[in-house]
């Protein structure tokens, strides 16, 4: 960097990179915080006007090696084996991060995160910014807010998958400790909601999969909620959620039967039951065997059913008479967009109540009403009486515990979890509140920025108090839909079974071949074997292979045997090791990587015959109709 008066070509700059940024810091410029003081050796500094102390934010003699020995500590105190990206918080006048990036393998990528538009003023008044904005291992960060950047945070976290390191220029905390208190914690918060989504995916690699194709025959005949858009504006809509505080007004809503439009998420559902009242929809999304328990025993009560593709399947062909789905949120779904692209889904957010709301949006209900969305657990509690998780209670002392501001102003114990959930909503809401009414009628747990706080019973009395066409207008819906595209779907999984077998084919070749390989490492190369050749035949194999995989079909059940080969005890090189035992290391990997391309194939090849069967069903079922 050079050092030079160029505020104004840096700004030009800027509105072609960070156009919102550009905007902010001529006003910046003008601030009286900081000030720019000249070192000993000719080095600017800056003092700085911090929340609670005045300081420099550089060495006023040398702020060059005052950063790389702040580097060298930053490396000597952390684990850097598996870092693939490094988050600098404080750029200041840009000391730290040249020290970062003059040190760092040229592999490993960087973030900063300035929190004052006035130090950056001073920044690109002093210095051509011109080699950061345009270098493709830098993502540069100014915000006040962390809110702005939330979105851009996680997702490089999630990029990632987890291998960063987070670093702080350490005058910002002296100057700065709230706003640093702030970035901590909100970056453990964006950490933990990816590791959660994470171990989620983790989790159901197998299972979602399953799941999909087991409800493919459903996916392809129901109607989309799409059908229901706009069909219920400015009608008073209720979503019913199963936290503790349903106890106190689930009775009430028999009178709102027929007055406003009513949706239950599935945990909800056996509560409502109980009190003889039957939702306009419920709403299921979880794919685990513990989500059916919401439904095991009950009656089909022909209750209109909204499915995602992962929904648990003996919901759907036990419930589903009137099912309705939202065809989005895994990646084996872009190939059932390809034949029902009118399928599209919702933004689920990440749980079945935030899908609730997502589709309360959606059909154009006006004011959109919350009850049991407690988000929280008042008195330990954790669910509605009738449900299968009544008796859960929680405790301070458990994981994952946090208080959170409630309804009465008073804290109230909740986890990270919901707390990500009470995020969602407040980001959601604030996205429309110009345009929606959104009340919060749940009368206790956590308190939801940006809604209005009534009683159920006020609610009632104020928007529920005439009779509308709700349940014609559903069975209208649902009675004049007719499917499309099923014999095109039926060709295409044929299509996927041939190329699938294909794929378990070059599986097992590869896994030939990297077998060889390691034998013949393990012998110290004792027998003749090509290696060049073998290892360009590995190549053709992975290309072809990532050829055929186009649909992303075997992506997802691998993500077990993908984390190992990334990130397993293969990856990882021992000090000393020497060239024979590296080969051995990178062979049982590559031995690893194709075994799993080969069972994964096979068990998706199993999960697609499964489909095309129900599909096929379907077909001959309608012509015998028709006939």
């Amino acid at each position: 960097m050079k050092v030079v008066d160029c505020f104004e070509e840096n700004i030009q700059l800027l509105e072609q990179h960070l156009s919102d940024v550009a905007q902010r810091l001529r006003a910046s410029r003008q601030g009286n915080s900081v000030t720019v003081i000249t070192g000993s050796k000719g080095f600017p500094t800056l003092k700085v006007v911090g929340e609670s102390c005045t300081g420099f934010l550089h060495s006023q003699y040398d702020p060059v090696q005052e950063a790389r020995r702040w580097w060298q500590q930053q490396k000597e105190n952390k684990d850097w084996k598996r870092t693939k990206h490094v988050f600098l918080y404080g750029l200041g006048l840009g000391f730290p991060l040249t020290a970062i990036l003059e040190d760092l393998p040229e592999e490993i990528s960087v973030t900063v995160v300035e929190p004052s538009y006035e130090i950056f003023a001073h920044f690109i008044s002093l210095f051509d910014i011109s080699d950061l904005l345009q270098n493709p291992r830098l993502n540069l960060f100014v915000a006040d807010d962390l809110v702005h950047i939330d979105e851009e945070i996680g997702d490089i976290i999630k990029q990632y998958v987890l291998d960063v390191e987070v670093v702080e220029w350490s005058p910002y905390a002296r100057l700065f400790p709230e706003a640093v208190q702030h970035w901590r914690k909100r970056f453990i918060e964006l950490s933990t909601s990816v590791r959660i989504e994470q171990n989620t995916l983790l989790y159901f690699a197998e299972q979602w999969p399953k799941n999909i194709l087991q409800n493919a025959g459903a996916i392809s005949k129901s109607p989309s909620v799409r059908e229901f858009i706009g069909k219920f504006e400015k009608v008073p809509t209720i979503i019913v959620s199963a936290g503790p505080s349903l106890n106190k007004n689930i009775h009430l809503l028999k009178d709102a039967k027929g007055k406003a439009l009513i949706i239950c998420v599935d945990t909800a559902l056996r509560a409502m039951i109980k009190h003889d009242i039957m939702p306009d929809f419920v709403v299921a999304i979880d794919g685990s065997e513990l989500n059916y328990r919401h439904f095991e025993g009950l009656p089909n009560l022909d209750i209109p059913l909204i499915f995602m593709p992962t929904t648990h399947p003996r919901i759907i062909s036990e419930f589903g008479s009137r099912a309705i789905v939202s065809l989005g949120g895994n990646q084996l779904l872009v190939f059932f967009q390809k034949f029902f692209p009118e399928k599209a889904g919702l933004s689920t957010g990440g749980s079945v109540a935030t899908t609730a709301f997502e589709f309360a949006y959606l059909v154009g209900g006006d004011p959109i009403i919350f009850i049991g969305q407690d988000l929280a657990y008042p008195d330990g509690k954790s669910h509605a009486d009738g449900t299968i998780f009544e008796e859960i209670r929680k405790k301070e002392t458990d994981r994952n515990m946090v208080y959170v501001e409630g309804i009465d102003g008073k804290p109230v114990l909740t986890d990270l979890t919901l707390r990500m959930y009470l995020q969602w909503f407040e980001n959601r809401i604030a996205s429309i509140k110009v345009e929606r009414e959104i009340i919060d009628a749940t009368e206790g747990g956590a308190l939801i920025h940006g809604t209005k706080l009534l009683t159920l019973s006020d609610v009632l009395a104020a928007y529920c108090k005439e009779e509308r066409p709700i349940a014609p207008t559903i069975d209208a819906i649902l009675t004049n839909y007719e499917p499309k595209g099923i014999d095109e779907f039926l060709q295409g999984i044929k299509q996927i079974c041939r190329m699938l077998r294909r794929i378990k084919r070059a599986g097992w070749v590869g896994l030939k071949r990297s077998e060889s390989l390691l034998a013949y490492y393990l012998t110290e190369q004792s027998s003749r074997l090509p290696v060049h050749e073998v290892l360009q035949r590995l190549e053709r194999i992975d290309q072809w292979i990532q050829q055929a995989n186009e649909d992303e079909m075997i992506d997802q059940i691998m993500q077990r045997v993908l984390l190992n080969v990334t990130r397993g005890k293969y990856t990882i090189q021992p000090e000393g090791e020497t060239e024979q035992e590296e080969a051995i290391r990178i062979s049982k990997n590559s031995c690893l990587f194709y075994q799993g391309v080969m069972e994964a194939a096979d068990t998706m090849h199993k999960y697609m015959q499964d489909a095309e069967e129900q599909v096929t069903t379907i077909l001959r079922n309608t012509s015998a109709a028709e006939e």
